[in-house]
């Protein structure tokens, strides 16, 4: 277990949080206006030498690594290889990050995945699947209804489900998503899109799901679909100095590694 690193719970996440981290992203966007491969590679040099410092952190903005690499960042793989979720919101040395604001990991993070079967969205798309759709009769309708009848709203897609009303609407949409999946497949948003499902390629090159897409990943698993479009949106550091290794440059070297370790991504992932 990393002592230095702990998950946020959705019920503590508070509105400083995100206010902080909407005033860090528009300086993110500032510095767009001056990017350039210079800026890039002094960028990832210097998010690598902190991450090798510290050991245990996120750095990077992945608007560097789509600067970089754009369109290598769009793979299609199997969507049961993603069995691992990374959390949105973690504690890092007193510090709360927002897992999607960053494009590398480092440290030790076994302690705060979870096991994407044990997520309430993944849950809810194997119950509708085994029940045809008939929400109604899942056990995860019955506890959405009972708990807004307590007066404690679930929460979905930033939507608070107070009434047996707003717990319909939600499922209703979840139903008709599942037949648009089931009939066109899960399509990709464009070439580049941050619609698209997001994943983190872990220390061995295991794919791991970072926030957004949850009902989309969990109906291509319930629909066992044989392959779905994602986008690569963080590295582990551990990951980049593997590959660094196998082939024989030096890690800080963006060009070498970035580009000829995205290149080989499909099948790491795959």
């Amino acid at each position: 277990m990393n002592s230095r690193l702990q998950v946020v719970l959705a019920a503590d996440v508070r509105r400083a949080d995100g206010r902080r981290r909407r005033r860090r992203n528009f300086a993110w966007r500032m510095f767009a206006a001056i990017e350039g491969p210079w800026l890039v590679r002094s960028m990832y040099r210097g998010a690598m030498a902190r991450a090798q410092r510290s050991g245990t952190g996120l750095y990077l903005h992945p608007r560097w690594l789509h600067a970089c690499l754009g369109e290598h960042l769009d793979v299609d793989i199997p969507p049961v290889r993603i069995s691992r979720v990374l959390p949105d919101w973690l504690v890092i040395d007193g510090v709360r990050r927002h897992t999607s604001d960053h494009a590398l990991f480092a440290g030790d993070w076994r302690g705060v995945l979870r096991r994407i079967e044990t997520t309430p969205v993944h849950r809810e798309a194997i119950e509708l699947a085994a029940h045809a759709m008939d929400y109604r009769s899942t056990a995860v309708y019955a506890d959405m209804v009972a708990r807004a009848a307590r007066g404690e709203a679930t929460v979905r897609q930033h939507r608070r489900l107070r009434t047996r009303a707003d717990v319909d609407a939600y499922f209703e949409r979840f139903v008709a998503l599942f037949a648009s999946i089931r009939v066109r497949g899960l399509l990709r948003h464009g070439r580049g899109a941050a619609r698209d499902v997001g994943i983190a390629l872990g220390p061995h090159g295991e794919p791991v799901r970072l926030p957004g897409g949850q009902h989309r990943l969990a109906i291509a698993q319930a629909l066992e679909l044989p392959a779905i479009p994602v986008q690569i949106r963080m590295l582990h550091t551990d990951f980049i100095a593997r590959v660094a290794i196998d082939l024989g440059v030096p890690r800080n070297d963006i060009a070498a590694i970035l580009t000829r370790t995205l290149a080989g991504s499909e099948s790491a992932a795959a």
